[in-house]
C-alpha cells in the first residue's frame, strides 16, 4: 500500500459540524501530520465547498491549510443536498437554507485559481493532483478499466458491458460464504451475493463521453469511431457545435479532440447530457 486518502471535508469547526462528521478540525490536521511522520508521502484528502456554513474566507482558509500541509492530491466536491437524509429533510421543511448556486460557482472557481497556483494539475473536474500524484485507482474507473471489488458493498466492472455491486450487510454477505466451496457454487449463490446490471452499448457510449468530458484527455473523435462506431461519432461532434460556438467546448482541430473550457467546467453535466445518445 503507497497510497492514502483521508476524507477531511473541511478544516473548520463549523463545517464538520454542519456536516455530522465525527472528528474535529483539530483531528483533521492530526490525521494528516500522523500519515506524513508515518512515511506516506502519497497523500490524497478529500474537501467539500458550498455548504450553508462554508463561507468564502472559510474556504479559503481550507484551500491554504490543504497546501501548506504539503499533499499530492485533492479532490473536491460540492455539497449535495440528497433526499431522504438528515440534511434533505431540513431543506425541505426550510430548517437549514438551500444551497447556493453562486456559492458553488465561487468557490469552485477560487479552488482551480488556488490549488492550479499551487502547482497542481486539475486532470478530472474535482481531482487535482501534483506532477506524478494522480489517482491511478480513480482513473481506472474513468477510463472503463475492469475492476474486482472484494467485500460487503464493493463493485466489480468487466470493462465491458457487466456491473456488479455486492450486498451492504456485513451479516447476509458473511452467511453466505460457507456454503460456497466451488466456481459453480458462487455462481448458483451469485444472487445471494450481489446485485448485476448488463449496459447497453448506448449506456457504455453515454459514459464514456460523461467520464471522457470530465478528464484533461477530452474525447477524441477517433477513440469515439474506434469504440462506438461512425454513427455515434458524428452524432456526438454534432452536439457538441453548439457548445464550442459558445465557448463551452474547445475544439483541438488537428487531433480532433473535443475539452471543456474554463467556463464549460461549471456546466459540465449539461454539456455532457447533450451529447448522449
Amino acid at each position: 500500500m503507497n497510497r492514502l486518502s483521508i476524507g477531511i471535508q473541511s478544516f473548520d469547526e463549523a463545517d464538520l459540524r454542519f456536516m455530522n462528521r465525527a472528528h474535529d478540525a483539530r483531528q483533521a490536521l492530526a490525521a494528516v501530520g500522523k500519515v506524513r511522520a508515518a512515511g506516506f508521502d502519497n497523500l490524497s484528502i478529500d474537501l467539500i465547498y458550498g455548504a450553508q456554513t462554508t463561507t468564502d474566507e472559510t474556504w479559503s482558509r481550507n484551500l491554504h491549510v490543504a497546501t501548506d500541509l504539503g499533499v499530492n492530491h485533492v479532490a473536491a466536491y460540492a455539497l449535495t443536498v440528497e433526499p431522504k437524509t438528515a440534511l434533505g429533510h431540513q431543506v425541505a421543511t426550510g430548517a437549514v437554507p438551500d444551497t447556493s448556486d453562486r456559492r458553488f460557482a465561487v468557490q469552485f472557481g477560487m479552488l482551480i485559481d488556488h490549488l492550479t497556483a499551487a502547482g497542481f494539475e486539475q486532470y478530472e473536474i474535482s481531482n487535482f493532483a501534483r506532477p506524478g500524484h494522480r489517482s491511478r485507482h480513480n482513473s481506472g474507473y474513468w477510463t472503463g478499466r475492469p475492476y474486482l471489488g472484494i467485500g460487503p458493498g464493493a463493485h466489480s466492472f468487466d470493462g465491458q458491458f457487466r456491473r456488479r455491486w455486492n450486498v451492504s450487510n456485513n451479516a447476509r454477505y458473511a452467511k453466505v460464504w460457507p456454503e460456497i466451496a466451488t466456481a459453480d457454487a458462487f455462481v448458483d449463490a451469485g444472487p445471494l451475493l450481489y446485485t448485476e446490471e448488463l449496459l447497453r452499448p448506448r449506456d457504455r457510449y453515454n459514459e464514456f463521453v460523461m467520464t471522457s468530458l470530465r478528464r484533461t484527455e477530452g474525447v477524441a473523435v477517433a477513440e469515439l469511431n474506434r469504440r462506438f462506431g461512425a454513427d455515434l461519432a458524428r452524432h456526438f461532434v454534432r452536439e457538441m457545435q453548439v457548445h464550442v460556438g459558445n465557448g463551452n467546448v474547445e475544439l483541438e482541430q488537428d487531433r480532433q479532440i473535443y475539452r471543456l473550457s474554463r467556463r464549460g467546467l461549471a456546466v459540465a453535466d449539461g454539456v455532457a447530457a447533450d451529447g448522449f445518445y
